[in-house]
């Protein structure tokens, strides 16, 4: 999962942003005898939120989605998270680079082996998670993989 920084990318779609946040939780056999915070592979998510202002003739229009991760059903909860960040729209994310695109993609890993994710840059302000067509060569045949984006 570790890899270099991605080109930086010059626009984003202003016109359809997702703004989310996953929740998660860690065995208790996972974590830290001193009580720090475990690191992000013992995560596993719980739930995610997602608040979605689009752009029509009558101004923003604001949804807001959640999902939850059951035991059993985590498949669901990745094709969930996969229909909120349709093609082309802008999310943002606080921490999404450092941790919940990583908790994300590793966990996704043994439930949702298609479910694909790269960490790429945007040069200004974080915008989080662009999902849509490679725009480098180092990520080439992912089509449909999500980019996460922040700041450079």
């Amino acid at each position: 999962m570790r890899r270099g920084q991605q080109p930086q990318h010059e626009t984003f779609n202003p016109h359809d942003v997702v703004v989310y946040d996953i929740e998660t939780v860690v065995a208790e056999r996972d974590t830290p005898a001193d009580g720090s915070f475990p690191p992000w592979p013992r995560h596993r998510p719980v739930s995610a939120a997602f608040l979605r202002a689009r752009w029509t003739t009558a101004g923003y229009e604001f949804t807001l989605k959640t999902a939850m991760c059951a035991a059993g059903e985590e498949a669901a909860f990745y094709e969930e998270v996969e229909r909120q960040l349709p093609a082309n729209v802008t999310a943002v994310t606080f921490n999404g680079r450092g941790f919940d695109n990583r908790v994300l993609a590793i966990q996704a890993m043994k439930h949702a082996p298609g479910f694909g994710l790269s960490i790429g840059v945007q040069k200004g302000p974080p915008i989080g998670v662009q999902k849509g067509p490679p725009s480098s060569s180092s990520v080439t045949g992912m089509t449909g993989a999500l980019f996460a984006l922040v700041a450079a």
